[in-house]
C-alpha cells in the first residue's frame, strides 16, 4: 500500500512538473538595443571588488554616455570613480568602427584603443596588461547597465590535455589565477 501511494505522489509531481514546463515560453526574443544610442545617459552606482577572500571595497561609480555634437562617429564614454568627479574622472571616447559587426572602439585618449564588440545587448573587450588578462562586459537591462571586469594572471598556472586518448587528440588546455572580479549595477540618472 504504502509503495503505491509513493507511486501515486511521484506521478502527480512529475505531471505538476510537465504542467508548469509545457507554460514556459519555447523561445525568448533577446532584446537588440542599439549601441551606443539607447544607451545615452548619465549611468550611477557603487562599484563592488571581490577578490577570494570575498568583498575587499566599495566606490562609488558613474558612466558617461553622450553624442559629442561635432562627430558622427563619437560619444564620451567617460568612467567616474569615487567622490572626487575631478581626479576620478577617466575622459574616455567611444569610436563607431563597424556598428553593423559590433565593432567598437574605446579611445581612452592616452593612445590606448581597445576594441570592444556588441553583442547581443552586451559590451566586451578583452585586453592585456602588466601580467594581467581582463575581460569587461557592460550589459544593458532596461533602465539599467550591468557592469563587471574580471583580472586574472596572464601566465596560465595550470596546462593540461595535449595527450591522445583513446585515438582522439586532446587539445592543450590553460588554466589561469582568478584574482579579482568587479561589478556595479549602474542606474539611469533620472532628467531634470
Amino acid at each position: 500500500m504504502k509503495k503505491l501511494f509513493y507511486i501515486s505522489i511521484l506521478l502527480l509531481l512529475s505531471w505538476q512538473c510537465s504542467r508548469q514546463l509545457a507554460q514556459i515560453p519555447k523561445t525568448v526574443a533577446p532584446v537588440k538595443t542599439k549601441f551606443p544610442e539607447d544607451w545615452e545617459g548619465h549611468w550611477l552606482g557603487d562599484l563592488e571588488i571581490y577578490n577570494t577572500k570575498g568583498k575587499q571595497q566599495t566606490v562609488a561609480m558613474e558612466l558617461e554616455i553622450l553624442k559629442i555634437d561635432t562627430s558622427k562617429t563619437r560619444y564620451t564614454c567617460a568612467l567616474i570613480y569615487g567622490e572626487d568627479k575631478v581626479k576620478g574622472r577617466r575622459p574616455y571616447e567611444m569610436i563607431i568602427s563597424d556598428a553593423a559587426n559590433g565593432h567598437f572602439i574605446n579611445d581612452e585618449k592616452n593612445t590606448i584603443l581597445m576594441d570592444e564588440y556588441l553583442i547581443g545587448d552586451v559590451l566586451y573587450c578583452s585586453f592585456a596588461v602588466e601580467n594581467n588578462y581582463l575581460t569587461s562586459r557592460f550589459e544593458k537591462i532596461g533602465d539599467a547597465i550591468q557592469y563587471e571586469i574580471t583580472v586574472a594572471d596572464v601566465k596560465p598556472i595550470n596546462v593540461t590535455g595535449n595527450q591522445i586518448v583513446a585515438g582522439d587528440t586532446i587539445p592543450a588546455v590553460s588554466s589561469y589565477k582568478m584574482k579579482s572580479v568587479q561589478k556595479a549595477f549602474l542606474k539611469k540618472k533620472k532628467a531634470i
